[in-house]
């Protein structure tokens, strides 16, 4: 077997963030992370071995931080010692496998911050076996050829970018649904090269220490799901813990950019303190980007802020357009639009580090991209629920819950409540 994970650093940087305050806040919790694939007419059962995935996820929870490491985390100078210290012996801790209607379903329970980092490793170890294979029985030199073409569609995307440094800015954010672990470093290199300084970072820790970028990343919307599900109380729904989640960010990294869309970005903006309007930024990830651009310049203005002062990370598939099988909203278009309304940024996913679904098709093979997630599904035995301003991706495992959340959060379009669980 060759590891698909050979390093605890080798997820988002906002692991580590949410990370800490979990440690230092809540202690008592249990969390339960589930693998889900959305893309339901792709069967994983069919498409990857069982045991080789067990032992896949067997060699990560072998897995320890090296002292090395945990300095490079240190030299970051936003982690507290007792947590490091913490970190110094983590382990993942068990997780179980079954089957349901041909799909794995990969689950792993215990204190939040020891349960949490299974998200990544869940989806990369899934993602990347899949393709490994479908890539078994080819030749030596396919596989390499295939990876080639796809290097060689980033460099036209690449140089559509180029024409916008050094103002442009441009992170990796592809981690998760990645081809490879060595295609996404392949193409963080080809990134780095071409870009220079508009490539600001990554949000892979591993790939940051190792190629001298800046790890990004704060927030996902984990943080709101859980708290909401711990905060209900008598059936009833504190919408002010959704604010609440920011200010325990702010307590111990300052002012950053803000997630809005757990329940609705609407219904989070209307509501929200005027302190939130003074955090550096946004970041819209499930609402037409274009439409959560003009929400938040609007509020930003009648909140008496200068959006021109203010970041909108855009994240949530993009793509740069080179041709008809561009798969995404426009980054260059994203940019030439808002540039000099509010800072735009780029968090670039799937379509950087996973756009091999061309350069398949002439070997013959399927490497379109499937959508996979894996989420906090329940906290001390609550469930959780996302909303999302996008139907598709609201999550939940009760049917109850889900309506209650709508009625409380308001109808964002979520007509169709049997789909969701």
């Amino acid at each position: 077997m060759t590891p698909i994970i050979t390093s605890l650093l080798d997820t988002d940087f906002y692991k580590f963030t949410m990370q800490q305050i979990q440690y230092f806040e809540f202690k008592d919790v249990s969390v339960r992370f589930s693998l889900n694939n959305r893309t339901k007419s792709v069967k994983l059962v069919d498409e990857i071995d069982e045991q080789e995935l067990i032992e896949q996820l067997d060699y990560t929870r072998t897995l320890k931080f090296s002292p090395d490491e945990i300095d490079y985390l240190k030299s970051l100078g936003i982690f507290q010692d007792e947590y490091l210290n913490a970190l110094s012996t983590y382990q993942l801790p068990p997780y179980s496998i079954s089957k349901i209607d041909g799909q794995y379903v990969l689950e792993s329970e215990d204190v939040w911050w020891k349960s949490s980092p299974w998200e990544i490793f869940f989806m990369t170890i899934v993602n990347e076996l899949r393709y490994k294979t479908k890539l078994r029985t080819f030749k030596f030199e396919e596989p390499m050829a295939i990876e080639l073409k796809g290097l060689i569609r980033l460099r036209k995307k690449l140089k559509n970018i180029v024409a916008h440094c050094p103002d442009i800015n441009i992170s990796d954010f592809g981690t998760r649904r990645r081809f490879s672990k060595s295609y996404q470093e392949a193409v963080i290199r080809n990134a780095k090269q071409e870009l220079g300084t508009c490539l600001t970072g990554t949000s892979n820790v591993m790939f940051a220490k190792k190629l001298g970028l800046t790890p990004k990343g704060s927030n996902a919307h984990e943080f709101p799901m859980v708290m909401m599900a711990l905060g209900k109380k008598n059936g009833v729904l504190d919408t002010k813990i959704q604010y609440q989640v920011l200010e325990l960010f702010e307590k111990y990294y300052g002012k950053g950019v803000f997630l809005p869309d757990t329940f609705g970005t609407t219904q989070f903006l209307e509501n929200a303190p005027d302190w939130v309007s003074e955090w550096t930024g946004a970041r819209p990830d499930s609402k037409d980007p274009y439409e959560a651009a003009d929400e938040l310049i609007n509020w930003w203005m009648t909140n008496d802020q200068n959006p021109k002062e203010k970041m909108v990370l855009f994240s949530d598939g993009l793509d740069v357009t080179i041709d008809e099988f561009s798969n995404g909203d426009d980054i260059v278009a994203l940019y030439k639009k808002y540039d000099g309304t509010i800072i735009p940024a780029f968090g670039w996913g799937t379509n950087l580090t996973n756009d091999l679904t061309q350069a398949g098709k002439e070997y013959g093979v399927d490497l379109k991209p499937i959508s996979i997630v894996a989420k906090a599904m329940s906290a001390n035995g609550i469930p959780t629920v996302k909303l999302s301003d996008n139907p598709n991706k609201a999550t939940s495992v009760s049917k109850e819950e889900i309506i209650l959340y709508k009625d409380t959060f308001g109808d964002i379009g979520l007509h169709n409540k049997e789909t969701l669980v």
